[in-house]
């Protein structure tokens, strides 16, 4: 995310911790903050949550394991995951993406989302809530800060699978616009940023809704597949 945008977001962005010490962190969120929601398997099973990292979780539902995980179909492009429970898909030569947007994320309270109204402000009031997995964490916006006001209103897409809603924040003085996707169903939620420096509202809009189909949910079911989960 670009200084100039939502600012406490780069923050997010810009510090990294050694894997095996992020492992711990989740794990540690995840045992103290996280409570797991219920969500209905096929088998009528309920589901509780078992691991979560920013971009994904386990399920168990019964004796069945269910992983639901959020990708991105690009080769230019790696997914990484930061400290804060915040995933971006960046490019590790800049040169790769060039004239695209920067692209990051976290997961969401969809139960919670679902329940409540798709507005505007809604959506403002979700940024100002850190990622689900560490809901200790520091707020993506700062709390203090005056709402801001989508400058396309608030409009329907589909990303992953996922309907949602998106609205866009145009930050004049600094040339950084940015789109915000809000997406979830029954078993899970996302927010997405889209964002990029000296483009028109019109143009990022155009290259988000083309971006937009190359969002795969990934389901895996069964023990062998998922016990990558399990391994640190």
């Amino acid at each position: 995310m670009d200084q100039s945008g939502i600012r406490p977001v780069t923050a997010l962005a810009s510090r990294r911790l050694p894997s095996l010490l992020w492992r711990v962190l989740v794990a540690v969120a995840l045992l103290i903050s996280l409570a797991p929601n219920p969500t209905s398997a096929e088998s009528g099973d309920a589901c509780e949550l078992v691991s979560a990292h920013p971009s994904g979780l386990l399920l168990r539902c019964g004796s069945l394991l269910k992983s639901l995980v959020l990708s991105f179909e690009d080769i230019r492009r790696l997914r990484r995951h930061d400290p804060q429970g915040v995933f971006h898909f960046v490019c590790p030569i800049d040169e790769m993406c060039d004239g695209q947007p920067r692209i990051s994320g976290w997961m969401i309270d969809h139960t919670k989302w679902r329940r409540g109204e798709r507005s505007d402000a809604a959506i403002f009031e979700l940024l100002r809530q850190p990622p689900i997995i560490l809901r200790g964490a520091a707020q993506p916006v700062d709390t203090a800060s005056d709402p801001l006001k989508s400058t396309c209103g608030v409009y329907e897409l589909e990303l992953a699978g996922l309907r949602g809603h998106g609205v866009c924040y145009d930050f004049g003085e600094s040339q950084s616009t940015t789109i915000v996707a809000v997406v979830s169903n029954d078993e899970i939620g996302f927010v997405l940023l889209f964002n990029q420096r000296d483009v028109e509202l019109t143009a990022l809009r155009e290259k988000v809704d083309m971006l937009l189909p190359r969002f795969k949910l990934e389901r895996a079911t069964g023990d062998a597949y998922l016990m990558r989960w399990m391994v640190p």
